[in-house]
């Protein structure tokens, strides 16, 4: 979720403004291939009169490279201090945040339920490096993905892939006899 909010009261670059972020919080914990696409805006509040308070509305995507977002220069430090936005030494920020569509939580539920059904799957799975390890489960829900098209909307390649990715799966360790029965039953579909 997009709720850590890092505000720089000297500016990000120490240019005498307001700097104000968003980011993801404990997005090292998130699974690999997280993305949130959020709306967002970032309200100054000026206690004299809404219509001078300083507001900024941003929509971008959150992910593993770009894991947080916002404003270098929200408002000038002198500003802050003349106009309103001051009450007892304290400066007001309105966060509001719409998360417009979430990628990677839907994943793991799937994976989840996946393991449940074949606790085998990667019982003789012996890889180390993590990212590997990553790319095989992702190539693991890419070929369900396209074995559960409609076989008559599967084209030709992407099943003579389907048994390339299969092939490579069963090579690296995963335990697939259940989804091998998969391919035949697609290709009946599509006579």
């Amino acid at each position: 979720m997009v709720r850590q909010l890092s505000a720089y009261p000297k500016g990000s670059k120490g240019d005498n403004v307001l700097s104000l972020y968003l980011g993801v919080a404990n997005y090292g914990s998130l699974p690999s291939g997280w993305r949130r696409h959020a709306r967002f805006r970032l309200t100054v509040v000026n206690h004299r009169s809404d219509t001078l308070s300083r507001q900024y509305e941003f929509q971008s995507w959150f992910d593993e490279k770009s894991n947080s977002w916002g404003f270098r220069s929200m408002i000038s430090l002198d500003e802050i201090r003349a106009n309103g936005f001051l009450v007892n030494g304290d400066v007001k920020i309105v966060v509001e945040i719409d998360l417009l569509e979430i990628i990677g939580k839907v994943k793991v539920e799937y994976v989840s339920r996946m393991f449940e059904k074949h606790p085998e799957t990667v019982s003789e799975v012996h890889l180390k490096n993590p990212n590997i390890r990553t790319g095989y489960m992702n190539l693991l829900l890419s070929l369900i993905d396209t074995l559960r098209q409609p076989p008559h909307e599967l084209p030709n390649d992407d099943l003579d892939e389907a048994h390339y990715a299969l092939e490579s799966l069963t090579d690296a360790g995963f335990k697939l006899d259940w989804l091998e029965k998969k391919i035949p039953q697609v290709l009946e579909g599509k006579e």
